[in-house]
């Protein structure tokens, strides 16, 4: 089944699709190691996922567990909770370094991959405007297959990259969640679910 939830009552569909023999549930209570950024706000437990409080600016942490560097397709459902800034700073691995997917950065609305060229989200060619509603959940597909990356919001495309040539790396302020973490910025953010496949 594809991810085409919305909402907080559609997480008993999250839940049941973890049963998938494909995919691999990751434990966010036990797998994931919030990071001191210094001014990070708490996490803490909201039923099976996780509430991040806001930080100055960052709150995050990392996943103890390890992804390829290609060949992979992550779910998660996201929802920013309160603030104005980015909800989800998913960190990941590919073939040439980390990225991270950010979504509603810069004020609400950027979406995109940091850094390609040395140019963030907010700069590069995968920089995409997008409206998200408050406290609303969002199912998000990342596809990372060969110099891909591929990116989806509840079933529809957002935007597709072809690393090629381009140097890659995270902005200096996230390197602590390489190689695979999540975190925001100066928002409230929910992380309800994530799963893995290898392709």
């Amino acid at each position: 089944m594809r991810a085409s939830w919305i909402g907080n009552a559609a997480l008993p569909l999250l839940a049941a699709c973890a049963t998938s023999p494909d995919y691999r549930t990751v434990d966010l209570t036990a797998e994931f190691v919030p990071v001191r950024f210094g001014g990070e706000g708490d996490i803490h437990r909201d039923g099976e996922g996780l509430v991040l409080e806001p930080g100055s600016p960052l709150t995050g942490g990392t996943f103890s567990i390890s992804l390829p560097t290609t060949g992979y397709e992550l779910e998660l459902a996201v929802a920013r909770l309160g603030g104005v800034d980015f909800f989800c700073g998913l960190t990941l691995p590919t073939s040439r370094g980390c990225l991270t997917l950010v979504l509603g950065g810069w004020g609400g609305a950027v979406c995109g991959l940091s850094c390609l060229d040395g140019l963030d989200a907010a700069r590069n060619t995968t920089r995409t405007l997008r409206h998200f509603v408050t406290a609303k959940d969002y199912a998000i597909t990342v596809r990372v297959d060969g110099e891909a990356i591929a990116v989806a919001i509840d079933s529809e495309p957002l935007f597709r990259a072809e690393l090629g040539e381009q140097t890659v790396a995270v902005r200096a302020e996230v390197e602590l969640t390489e190689p695979f973490g999540f975190c925001c910025y100066a928002t409230k953010a929910a992380l309800r679910y994530l799963r893995w496949r290898a392709l």
